[in-house]
C-alpha cells in the first residue's frame, strides 16, 4: 500500500483516538511521538465524551449543533447561514429548536458586537420559552441571564439588574441554592451595584456568591 517499497504501514480508521505516550529525541536529531490507541472503555475518553454532549447536545450532528461550533470558533458568517438555513427548513413544531436558534442568534451577535442585534434575538428566544417551558424552567433564567449580559455592556444597568434578579429567583426554583449558576449570577449582580456605586449592596452580593464558589 505505500509508495515507498519496504516501508512498513499501520492503516487505521477515520475518527480513531490517540493518547500521547511521550515525546524523544533520538541520537540522530529525530522527534519520536509514542502514541496508544484508546478504545471506548477508557474512561478519559468517555469523560471527554460525556462533555462533548453537554456542550454540543445528544452527540447527533445537527444543523444546529454545527452553527454553535462554528460561532464558538469565530466563523460567525458560517454560523449564520447555518442558523438560518435550520428556522428556513424547520418544522414549525419544533418549538425547542427554534427557541435555541434564537438564543444562539443573540449570542452570536453579542460576540460580535452587534448588542441590538442581540438583544433583539434574545427577546425572540425569551418569547418563545415562555409560551413552550414552565416558568420555573432554568432555560428561560439563562435567556434572562443572557438578555441582562447584553444590557450590562451597553451600560442599560436598570434593565440588567432587573434581568439577572428575575434569572436569580429561576434558578434558585429549578437548580436549588447552590449551583454555580447562582453564583455566577450574584457576582453579576454584584458587579451592577458596583457600577451604581453601591458598594455595600455589592459586597452583599459578593459575599453570598463567595459562599456557594467556597
Amino acid at each position: 500500500l505505500s509508495y515507498f517499497p519496504g516501508e512498513e504501514e499501520v492503516l487505521f480508521m477515520l475518527g480513531s483516538i490517540f493518547r500521547l505516550v511521550n515525546i524523544d529525541q533520538d541520537d540522530r536529531g529525530i522527534w519520536i511521538v509514542r502514541l496508544t490507541l484508546c478504545n471506548n472503555s477508557d474512561p478519559d475518553l468517555q469523560a471527554v465524551f460525556d462533555y462533548m454532549k453537554n456542550q454540543y447536545g445528544n452527540g447527533e450532528t445537527t444543523i444546529l449543533s454545527l452553527g454553535f461550533i462554528l460561532a464558538q470558533m469565530g466563523k460567525y458568517d458560517e454560523a449564520e447561514k447555518y442558523y438560518r438555513r435550520l428556522l428556513k427548513e424547520r418544522n414549525p413544531t419544533d418549538y425547542e429548536d427554534i427557541s435555541a436558534c434564537y438564543h444562539n442568534f443573540g449570542n452570536l451577535f453579542d460576540d460580535k458586537g452587534d448588542y441590538q442585534s442581540s438583544l433583539d434575538w434574545h427577546h425572540k428566544a425569551l418569547e418563545s420559552m415562555i409560551k413552550i417551558f414552565k416558568s420555573d424552567d432554568s432555560r428561560i433564567a439563562t435567556s434572562f441571564n443572557s438578555i441582562a449580559a447584553v444590557h450590562s455592556k451597553m451600560n442599560n444597568y436598570d434593565e440588567a439588574l432587573d434581568c439577572y434578579l428575575k434569572a436569580l429567583k429561576i434558578w434558585k426554583q429549578a437548580l436549588g441554592e447552590e449551583h454555580p449558576n447562582i453564583g455566577q449570577c450574584l457576582s453579576n449582580i454584584a458587579g451592577i451595584y458596583q457600577m451604581y456605586g453601591k458598594s455595600s449592596d455589592a459586597l452583599e452580593y459578593l459575599q453570598k456568591a463567595l459562599i456557594i464558589y467556597q
